[in-house]
């Protein structure tokens, strides 16, 4: 599926509107009180092209057998989120735990624990469940909770694909919002806490946009006249406008369940590209920019909280917001340059690797190895990399 340009436009303000919400120590947030449900945004979004992903696989490899599919998709999914997620650890490393706790300083022992600690980060595996504690660089727990999900659902769907879409699914929905639903004992942080501190908000959010996706197809399948698409785009619009209102008031789970489902049907729209926004926001190197900026503003922007919080204390660090914001972009641009510059070095050594073993190779073994070994050696090198 082509890359949509307004998609990435609403990312980027998403991933603003979260750096402002997180730009306070205290409840209520002095800016975009209820700005956390631009993760939902971002799970959502990423779901619908997860299964859109899924059945552009499926049509590639039909007829294959997919037994290991799992394994490879794990695989390409972790080293598609290593470079951002460790170049970000280690901006927060130097920055939060050598400038401002100067950990350093409190012996060998306790630096080389809280560096031990902080590699279940690197590792995808943290805040979501896995291992109790909490993420130096605190918004990665997002993307090791799609990790997560996404490896499970993708073991499901090579399994059990017909009965993940006609009850896993929406079973998994409908029991997930209820019990979120009927905890009397905790407010609007039981979503932040029981369905968080797992990857069970995410996989659950992930099943919704199973619908999305499906609602998606089918208003692609229709042809619309110009009522019917300035009808879409005025939906559209009052949903997103609707959102906004939403994130200036205090977070509660009846203004959470009522995001959720303008969420859903806004994205579903967008994404169908039925409505003006396709047209006011095409796919442009701009918008694929800004796309890429937002996921460097989510990587990022906790760590220059923490520097503020640190330079002007947590009360007082709120009345620079515009600073802030600007460090945050000229951060992330920088954050975007660094990593797209390692991922093309590795590309480069990959290539320059792979080569050398073809060279190898082609030398005949009979002079270099008489026993074969290095035939052995290169099918199972071979074999791994299929």
């Amino acid at each position: 599926m082509k890359r949509n340009g307004a998609v990435d436009v609403c990312k980027f303000l998403c991933s603003i509107v979260i750096a402002l919400f997180h730009f306070s120590n205290s409840a209520p947030r002095v800016y975009f009180p209820h700005g956390n449900i631009g993760v939902e945004f971002f799970v959502l979004v990423s779901g619908v092209y997860f299964f859109y992903g899924w059945e552009r696989m499926k049509r590639q490899r039909a007829g294959t057998d997919m037994t290991f599919y799992p394994y490879e998709f794990a695989k390409k999914r972790f080293w598609r989120f290593f470079p951002y997620t460790t170049t970000a650890f280690l901006l927060s490393f130097l920055v939060i735990r050598l400038y401002i706790q100067r950990s350093y300083k409190k012996g060998a022992y306790a630096f080389v624990n809280q560096c031990a600690e902080s590699l279940w980060e690197v590792l995808l595996i943290g805040k979501n469940g896995m291992v109790k504690g909490t993420f130096l660089n605190g918004p990665v727990w997002t993307v090791s909770a799609m990790f997560l999900a996404e490896v499970f659902l993708i073991c499901i769907l090579v399994r059990w694909e017909k009965a993940f879409c006609a009850c896993i699914c929406p079973a998994t929905v409908l029991i997930g919002f209820a019990v979120w639903r009927n905890i009397e004992s905790a407010n609007n942080e039981v979503w932040m806490g029981f369905t968080t501190f797992g990857a069970f908000r995410v996989f659950l959010l992930t099943c919704l946009a199973y619908f999305c996706y499906c609602l998606v197809n089918r208003l692609k399948a229709v042809r619309l006249t110009f009522k019917g698409v300035l009808a879409l785009s005025v939906c559209e619009a009052a949903c997103f406008a609707l959102l906004f209102l939403m994130v200036l008031y205090p977070e509660s789970r009846p203004l959470r369940y009522a995001g959720i489902l303008l969420l859903c049907a806004a994205i579903t729209i967008l994404i169908s590209e039925q409505s003006f926004s396709a047209k006011l926001f095409p796919d442009a190197p701009w918008t694929r920019y800004l796309g890429e900026l937002s996921f460097a503003i989510y990587l990022t922007h906790w760590t220059i909280r923490q520097y503020y919080f640190y330079r002007y204390g947590a009360e007082e660090a709120c009345a620079h917001p515009y600073s802030y914001i600007f460090a945050v972009l000229a951060v992330s641009v920088v954050f975007l340059v660094l990593v797209k510059r390692l991922i093309q070095g590795g590309r480069a050594l990959s290539a320059e690797y792979m080569a050398e073993m073809v060279e190898n190779e082609s030398i005949t073994p009979s002079d270099q190895n008489p026993v074969g070994v290095s035939d052995n050696l290169s099918n199972a090198c071979g074999s791994g990399m299929k």
